[in-house]
């Protein structure tokens, strides 16, 4: 059996997932790995809203890694329950612009690292019906994946989950 390369990107919240010895990981976090998540062979830690890391992390992932088997978007944990953060301008601002912009671009630009046949997991939380916005979020990316996986469909299979 070989070894799959896996992305892992954590955009918000706890990464959740078994991890598996004879893999390679690649972790992109916008924070600090926790110390149950030593088995991880790399953790980047990058800021979400500064192209210029996303495309440092770039590099590094076609370093460490030439293609990737598998990519795992991770959007969880969200505490948000109170109805005042819907129409917080500053968090939808974020949320909308920042994250969404900045994650289409960061997987629109992992394409060619992409194997001929890869998983694309969106793992996420159950939202409560105060978070809307984070509903939303999540329908946009998954959106975007099956517009890719249409797009990319003669040359690239992308299986999603």
């Amino acid at each position: 059996m070989t070894n799959k390369n896996i992305l892992a990107i954590v955009v918000e919240g706890q990464l959740v997932l078994d991890i598996d010895k004879n893999s390679n990981y690649i972790v992109i976090s916008n924070k600090e790995p926790e110390e149950d998540q030593v088995l991880i062979n790399k953790w980047l830690q990058i800021n979400y809203e500064n192209p210029e890391e996303i495309l440092k992390a770039l590099e590094l992932i076609k370093i460490d890694f030439g293609k990737i088997d598998e990519i795992n978007i991770i959007y969880n944990n969200q505490k948000l329950n109170m109805i005042s953060y819907q129409f917080d301008y500053e968090f939808l601002k974020k949320l909308y612009f920042n994250q969404t912009a900045n994650l289409i671009y960061f997987l629109s630009v992992l394409i060619p690292f992409f194997k001929n046949e890869i998983n694309i997991k969106m793992l996420s939380s159950n939202f409560s019906h105060y978070q809307i916005h984070n509903k939303n979020w999540v329908i946009s990316i998954n959106n975007f994946l099956n517009a890719l996986q249409k797009d990319l469909e003669p040359t690239i299979k992308i299986k999603l989950n």
